[in-house]
Order: C-alpha cells, then sequence, then structure tokens
C-alpha cells in the first residue's frame, strides 16, 4: 500500500461499497480531506489495515459524508498528543531529584 498509494481511492471506494451493502446503507460519500489523509497514511499493516479502516469509519459515521475526524488515524500532520504534560499529569519522576537514594537493606 505504501508503494501503490494511487490505489487507495479505488479500494476505499471498493470496500465502502462491500460494508455498505453488509451494513444495508448506501456507500458514503469520501471528502477529499478524508481521502488525503488515508493517501498519506503509512499503513503498517497493509490492505487489511485499510479495510479495517473503512469499517470503523463507516460504523461510526452511520452514513454520514466521511470526514478526516472518522479515521482516527495519526498521520505526520497530526501526531498523538497523549504525553503525560499534554494531559496535564506529571511524570512519575517529577520531583525525584533531589530525594536521597533508597536502595535494597
Amino acid at each position: 500500500m505504501r508503494d501503490r498509494r494511487e490505489d487507495v481511492p479505488l479500494l476505499v471506494q471498493h470496500f465502502s461499497v462491500l460494508f455498505g451493502q453488509e451494513m444495508g446503507m448506501d456507500p458514503p460519500a469520501w471528502t477529499d480531506p478524508a481521502m488525503a489523509v488515508l493517501q498519506a497514511y503509512h499503513f503498517p499493516g497493509n490492505i487489511r489495515e485499510l479495510k479495517n479502516i473503512v469499517e470503523r469509519a463507516l460504523i461510526e459515521s452511520a452514513g454520514e459524508e466521511m470526514e478526516p475526524e472518522h479515521l482516527h488515524l495519526r498521520t505526520a500532520r497530526t501526531p498523538p498528543d497523549n504525553t503525560a504534560a499534554a494531559k496535564g499529569r506529571r511524570h512519575p519522576s517529577d520531583g525525584v531529584q533531589g530525594r536521597p537514594h533508597r536502595g535494597r537493606r
């Protein structure tokens, strides 16, 4: 998939039709930004991962037009912000400096 990014829109359409039929709904339209996110994604799981992404997005969208937020993907442009500092939490080692070391007794 990484080497054949031009195939992503065709595969997305195929999986949208397939899962749409299974769910009893028309395949949704995909916005250009959503498709761009998919084409930029690195796909460590290859085509099976794309299939799972499309299926999950269809379930979440409930028939709406597909937007990037339906995909829940991390790309180079949208890094995860799950660091302890970003969540307002402190790292367990914060404040440890200056305390005496307690080794085995």
